[in-house]
């Protein structure tokens, strides 16, 4: 594995791992809720959109907090080469202002609002670990 596999973590509880699949629980995410103002809710969220897909799945999710919204592909995975989140995580921001993370906010800001754009070598490592990550391998 490359470095940026050593150095990728999942955005808060966006991001599915070993320990955590890629369902949401209603009662993590309504812990997390409220944590984000106005302002940052949207520019988090325009950032999340703008990750590279890393997984594409075609499941439609539902928003499991307050049925407010459904989105194509909403379990997909997206990445930034530094963190990875479901694609449905920008509508629970949005929505919700659902917290995630000091540290990961202090990194968009410093990219200005709108995520890397990830190289094919970058998407392929990323895509090698989190299929070993998520399959426990």
């Amino acid at each position: 594995m490359g470095k940026i596999a050593d150095s990728l973590r999942p955005l808060g509880i966006f991001g599915p791992s070993r320990e955590r699949s890629f369902d949401l629980a209603p009662e993590q995410l309504d812990s997390h809720r409220d944590a984000l103002d106005e302002r940052t809710r949207r520019l988090v969220s325009d950032y999340l959109l703008s990750g590279t897909v890393i997984i594409a799945l075609m499941e439609h999710t539902f928003d499991v907090l307050g049925g407010e919204f459904g989105v194509s592909g909403g379990s997909g995975v997206l990445s930034d080469g530094v963190y990875y989140w479901r694609r449905d995580a920008a509508e629970y921001v949005a929505h919700y202002g659902i917290d995630v993370g000091s540290d990961a906010i202090e990194h968009m800001r410093a990219h200005g609002w709108v995520a890397p754009e990830l190289n094919e070598a970058t998407v392929s490592e990323i895509d090698e670990y989190l299929f070993r990550t998520i399959r426990g391998s």
